[in-house]
Formats: C-alpha cells, structure tokens, sequence
C-alpha cells in the first residue's frame, strides 16, 4: 500500500471551527482527532462535500489557536449525517497556513509525537 502522507500525525482532540469569509466568527463546530502540519481528521455532525474549501480556526493549546484555509480531502459517514444526528469524519488538508502557524503545529507534533 502507497502511503502517500508526507507529515507524522499526533493524537490531538480539540475544537476547530468553521469560520466565516467575511466576518471570521465560526459558523460550525468540529473536533479534531488527529493533526499534522498538512491537515487534521475531524469528526462533526456535518456532511461537507470532498473539495470543499473553507477557513478553519484550529484549538492547538488553550488559548493558542492556528488559522489555515482547509480543503476536505475525504468523508466517511452517511450524507444524512445533520438530520441523523450522527458523526462523519473528514479528513481535512491544510492549503494555506501562515509559516508561524506551520512552525508552531510542527513544535507541537514533534513534542507529542510517539
């Protein structure tokens, strides 16, 4: 099998918003189960379409939060999954991350790498 993924990934549950384009308040709720400075996988009561773009407002720390553009790179989970009430995963790619905020997931991954 072809592993493709180019970033070590670390356990990591916090909360990652959706934020809005024009404002930056965050319009959905998610939590993530894992990081890397390429991405997340997130697990939400919402069904987004693979190739969706978005802003993201990742919890890295209390307190201390990254910014990115993300792109859903794939879904498991019913597309029901908002009248459901069930949970999909996604897994989300980081397109456009600030170099501080790639440095400081990067810190992060390395101090809690396994």
């Amino acid at each position: 099998m072809n592993d493709s993924r180019h970033y070590v990934r670390v356990p990591h549950v916090a909360g990652l918003q959706l934020l809005d384009g024009e404002s930056g308040e965050g319009l959905l709720k998610f939590e993530t189960r894992n990081l890397s400075p390429g991405g997340a996988l997130v697990e939400t009561g919402f069904h987004l379409l693979v190739g969706m773009r978005f802003r993201v407002r990742c919890e890295l720390a209390p307190e201390e939060f990254i910014d990115a553009e993300a792109e859903v790179m794939w879904v498991s989970g019913d597309p029901k999954t908002t009248e459901t009430g069930d949970r999909s995963t996604m897994g989300i790619r980081f397109v456009d991350l600030g170099a501080d905020d790639a440095r400081r997931i990067e810190k992060f991954v390395r101090a809690h790498a396994a």
